[in-house]
């Protein structure tokens, strides 16, 4: 996530933090091996609204 984003772990941390406590991703900790991992997983209310997010961008020719 680091190199797709640019942001730093505790700015990461943070946003889905953020998003978590919006009810927007589900966040789950397990080992991967001996090393920790993080998954973090669109809620059916975060697509809803990252869709529409997309949508508004359409709208004014941001479409990547």
């Amino acid at each position: 996530m680091q190199e797709f984003t640019g942001l730093n772990t505790p700015d990461i941390s943070r946003a889905v933090s953020h998003l978590a406590d919006r009810h927007l991703v589900r966040v789950r900790k397990e080992l991967k091996g001996r090393y920790p991992l993080t998954v973090v997983q669109a809620t059916d209310e975060g697509r809803k609204r990252f869709k529409g997010l997309l949508t508004s961008l359409k709208k004014y020719g941001v479409d990547g």
